[in-house]
């Protein structure tokens, strides 16, 4: 969902995109974080997964394309694992690259919070705190 519908709120702010997003189960709130989660969560991840549960999917790519747009040839924002073929399998503990496959990336809302404002505008000490302990 967030390879397929992210690329198009991204570009023009579309609506039916946002709430497709939403739908999904991302918090409303959390738009600020989807380009970051977009560009070093969301692609990598579904890529290597995908890779370890369907690996014929793309054919001979390994992992796929970084970053292609949804309707591209062997594009991951267009798998459907419950749609892949059976014999796929089940997903091993060891794959081609004989580790266990990545875990799913957390729910947005476990995200680190942006810093506030007020946090962004303090001034940065030019020298780190002295420990008055003596230590």
């Amino acid at each position: 969902m967030a390879l397929r519908e992210y690329p198009k709120y991204a570009a023009s702010g579309d609506e039916r995109a946002d709430a497709a997003m939403l739908r999904a189960g991302f918090a409303p709130g959390s738009e600020f974080l989807w380009d970051f989660n977009y560009r070093i969560l969301w692609d990598g991840t579904q890529r290597r997964n995908r890779e370890e549960v369907d690996p014929g999917f793309d054919g001979d790519l390994d992992a796929g394309t970084p970053y292609c747009r949804s309707g591209t040839p062997n594009c991951d924002a267009d798998h459907d694992y419950d749609t892949r073929p059976k014999s796929a399998g089940r997903p091993a503990t060891a794959g081609s690259r004989a580790v266990p496959p990545s875990p799913a990336p957390p729910p947005v809302t476990w995200s680190t919070p942006a810093p506030s404002a007020d946090q962004l505008a303090r001034p940065v000490p030019d020298e780190p705190p002295h420990d008055e302990g003596g230590r």
